[in-house]
């Protein structure tokens, strides 16, 4: 891994975006707190953005659209627990936060790494 936290050797990682100038203060605060909100409660591999957030092309009541990868099972507790940092994350800033998640084996090896959302997401998605 390198500096960033990306595998190199990973097709999807080299296609996502490690970065976005038009991302505004409060998108990239709700990023900041999701992320480290779930870094406390789950073992977070990866947390991308994506969507018209992501392309620069969001309006004012545009949702907040995340791919979280966890580094192990994915399951309904952590699954509610997701969803609990997400609404927590958006809130002060009233953006709502949508996640959409994944195992680390189910993203990297299972069939919707070769999805319309995998392929979203290799296009317009920006790590977190």
């Amino acid at each position: 891994m390198n500096k960033r936290g990306r595998s190199d050797g990973r097709r999807e990682a080299r296609q996502i975006n490690w970065g976005s100038k038009a991302m505004n203060e409060a998108e990239q605060q709700v990023l900041d707190r999701l992320r480290a909100l779930l870094a406390a409660k789950l073992p977070l591999y990866r947390l991308i953005l994506f969507g018209s957030r992501a392309r620069g092309d969001a309006d004012y009541y545009s949702d907040l659209d995340v791919v979280v990868v966890l580094d192990g099972p994915l399951d309904e507790a952590s699954r509610e627990v997701i969803s609990d940092c997400a609404w927590e994350a958006g809130f002060a800033q009233g953006i709502v936060v949508v996640s959409v998640a994944f195992s680390r084996q189910e993203w990297e090896n299972g069939p919707e790494r070769h999805s319309l959302l995998a392929q979203a997401v290799a296009a317009e998605g920006i790590a977190w």
